[in-house]
């Protein structure tokens, strides 16, 4: 072995495609807007701010590891715990911004640094996006009707929540067996 891992990385640090580099830079605009919106609704400061940064461009430099998924996690907890009550105004821009996130780095890993992405796999990514940003701002309209509604005990809320849970997967296996190939 010559150089090991970080030689790898250094590697494709240095040679990345255009878009490997504009899917990375996206990485680290969603974490910076995810920060901004954090440490404007919660005690959450200026260290806050700039660990998410950090956290952000360690991302955006591994995002074929399980970083991106222990960044997700860590991001969605440091709502939960810091913002009160975790349903805002606010948590539609977070949300979508861990969905760029999320949606950069499963890109950016899912071909080599030096490869160049095919338009058609960049439009077809972001037709999903704007799927998933579609469902994702109905969640959220959705959870602020569910805060807004005082409603004690009974079974309705879970069973409103397995429906939908059940039209999601629905949803997510038609899209699949549309994308697979006949055959």
């Amino acid at each position: 072995m010559s150089g090991g891992w970080l030689a790898e990385l250094s590697y494709d640090l240095r040679t990345m495609s255009r878009e490997q580099i504009l899917l990375r830079l996206l990485v680290v605009l969603a974490a910076e807007g995810y920060a901004v919106v954090l440490t404007m609704v919660s005690r959450a400061g200026l260290v806050a701010l700039l660990g998410i940064m950090l956290l952000g461009i360690v991302v955006a430099v591994l995002p074929d590891t399980g970083v991106p998924t222990l960044a997700i996690l860590y991001l969605l907890t440091s709502w939960v715990v810091g913002v009160a009550p975790a349903w805002t105004p606010a948590a539609l821009p977070a949300a979508l911004a861990l969905v760029l996130m999320h949606s950069s780095c499963a890109l950016a890993a899912s071909v080599p640094a030096q490869s160049p992405l095919p338009p058609e796999v960049l439009l077809t990514q972001a037709a999903r996006l704007g799927v998933v940003a579609g469902l994702t701002v109905a969640a959220w309209a959705a959870a602020g009707v569910v805060e807004s509604v005082d409603v004690t005990g009974g079974v309705l809320w879970p069973i409103v929540g397995l429906a939908v849970l059940a039209a999601a997967l629905s949803g997510h296996y038609l899209m699949l067996v549309s994308d697979s190939p006949p055959g």
